[in-house]
């Protein structure tokens, strides 16, 4: 059987069951720690007693997983970001001033942070908006938390582990999620490492495991069912407490630019052209004309890679940017373990059947 490449970091059974030492160091210590982030979100709601009249902006360019906690809760709207995935300030500071907000919800996309927060910040204290973070993507970024009302991350896209997210909320402990069964996150989180495994390439064995461990993962998804926060499983906590998160942030910035080298000559663009002293990157997006069909040709060579985010056609008059975006963003992966040899394959498939933009 050929090696898998995976988008997020290849998680194990033996790493969920080895015995690990902690290091003394309790990273994330004041953020409750979920099964996933959509359960972090869930609780933000909770907290903060968001009603129906209440309006979240999110950002056009999102998963809509992210907005589905919120949909029995308030009404959801859309702002169009830049080109190179930031934020216009003064666009933002136009729909505050003329529209009633009660959120604001930013993502550091890929793992870059957003230069002008302190400036995002202002301008929402000055009309009375709650500053949502996601960091699901920069959760291993140097970023601050002078900012914020709230923190969302998703542990398991940057960590190899098979769950995990997390909400930080200022000057407040963990909260207690008395409602999730710690014993199903054990179980569910055992269930989506066999099916990533390599056992899950066995058609039958695979069904079975993603049947049950994505049982009502599909209605959450879709946003028919509403979402119980559920806590993070032991294995995956523990591993978040004794792993080296210095050495991972350093090897993903090497892996960074080693993709840098490879395109060089390539003629794919990436998104970020440089990369900052505080960003741990969560992958490298470049930017192609068919992005949809490459990911079908790469899972045929075990390169199993995933879609960012394809938004539906309403979004288009809405966010014409960050639908355009959707539609060309593919994204190399990064992780420690990714081979010279892993990424040398990814690039000949991606000049072999990517399509450059003009």
């Amino acid at each position: 059987m050929s090696k898998i490449i995976e988008y997020t970091p290849p998680v194990s059974l033996r790493n969920c069951f080895a015995i690990k030492k902690n290091n003394g160091i309790r990273p994330f210590h004041n953020v409750t720690l979920t099964f996933r982030g959509r359960d972090a979100i869930s609780l933000a709601v909770e907290h903060f007693e968001l009603k129906k009249s209440d309006v979240v902006l999110f950002p056009g360019f999102l998963c809509k997983i992210i907005v589905n906690p919120f949909t029995d809760n308030l009404t959801p709207e859309y702002y169009d970001i830049e080109k190179d995935l930031s934020i216009n300030t003064e666009y933002i500071e136009s729909i505050l001033s003329n529209h009633k907000v009660k959120v604001l919800y930013i993502i550091h996309y890929f793992g870059f942070l957003h230069e002008n927060l302190s400036q995002l910040s202002r301008i929402c204290k000055k009309h009375g908006v709650l500053l949502w973070e996601d960091h699901a993507h920069s959760a291993l970024s140097q970023f601050s938390y002078n900012f914020a009302d709230a923190m969302i991350f998703s542990f398991r896209k940057v960590l190899p582990i098979p769950d995990g997210g997390g909400l930080w909320l200022p000057n407040t402990s963990p909260m207690k999620i008395s409602r999730g069964n710690i014993f199903s996150s054990n179980i569910t989180s055992m269930l989506i490492v066999a099916h990533r495994s390599k056992w899950g390439i066995n058609k039958n064995i695979g069904r079975i495991t993603h049947s049950i461990s994505c049982n009502n993962n599909g209605s959450q998804h879709n946003g028919h069912k509403k979402i119980t926060p559920k806590p993070i499983s032991y294995f995956s906590k523990r591993i978040i407490k004794s792993i080296d998160m210095k050495s991972i942030f350093t090897i993903r910035r090497d892996i960074f630019l080693k993709w840098q080298d490879l395109l060089v000559n390539s003629q794919f663009n990436p998104v970020f052209t440089s990369l900052p002293e505080d960003a741990c990157p969560q992958s490298f997006p470049i930017l192609v004309q068919n992005p949809q069909e490459l990911l079908i040709k790469f899972w045929k060579f075990n390169v199993c890679l995933k879609n960012r985010w394809p938004l539906e056609e309403q979004m288009k008059e809405k966010c014409p940017t960050a639908f355009n975006l959707s539609n060309s963003i593919f994204a190399l992966p990064i992780y420690p373990g990714l081979s010279q040899s892993d990424m040398e394959l990814i690039m000949t498939l991606l000049k072999q059947y990517g399509k450059p933009l003009p």
